[in-house]
């Protein structure tokens, strides 16, 4: 009897832990309802996208990614990112103690944002989902200074994201984009992005992955 009980019990843990492995299928929500393909979303900053290099960190405050939901599966989700900005808390330049401030401008748009295999994962790329995959580019033109930098990254940006809660919040792995052979010496060498997103509808309604 007492090894009855214990398979019981045992089936009951399984079954209780069983929905942490549902997000390796994962379904864009909002409301409990599936959100369309062709959905505009709004991925808005959780926090300062802080750019950091060996001169000091660089915060953008008012930072969101805009896209368009390309596909919805409930085994992939994929978007374009039609849009994405990089500002101060007014909509202007990016600001550091170091550089007064800088103007960022994002060079190959579109780029794809879609889940991976891996549960619970994401990545950003240069390029359309529908197209090869590129560099993500950027340019920091440096306001005071009157100089620009160019920077890149060749493989695509990944993070992980967070299941069953609303807004579900996408956190980017500490990543760096590296300067162009042709940047002056003013420019350094390489910056650390530190980014988390939450999801939204264009709406400000907030969306789940479950």
């Amino acid at each position: 009897m007492a090894k009855k009980i214990f398979s019981i019990c045992a089936a009951l843990i399984a079954f209780a832990v069983a929905p942490v492995a549902a997000s390796a299928s994962p379904l864009l929500t909002e409301g409990g309802a599936a959100v369309a393909p062709g959905t505009e979303i709004t991925a808005t900053q959780d926090g300062n996208i802080v750019f950091t290099s060996s001169l000091g960190p660089l915060t953008c405050p008012k930072s969101p990614l805009y896209v368009k939901l390309s596909f919805n599966s409930g085994k992939l989700i994929e978007g374009n990112v039609e849009n994405a900005i990089f500002a101060n808390e007014t909509g202007g330049d990016c600001t550091s103690s170091w550089a007064g401030e800088i103007n960022y401008t994002v060079n190959n748009l579109p780029w794809c944002i879609k889940t991976t295999s891996t549960t619970d994962a994401f990545v950003l790329r240069g390029g359309g989902c529908s197209e090869v995959e590129k560099e993500v580019q950027i340019t920091m033109d440096y306001t005071s200074g009157g100089f620009s930098c160019k920077y890149s990254r060749t493989s695509g940006i990944s993070g992980t994201f967070n299941t069953n809660v609303t807004p579900t919040t996408l956190m980017f792995n500490t990543t760096e984009i590296v300067g162009a052979s042709t940047n002056g010496g003013l420019c350094p060498n390489k910056w650390t992005l530190d980014a988390k997103y939450t999801l939204e509808t264009s709406n400000g309604t907030g969306l789940s992955i479950g």
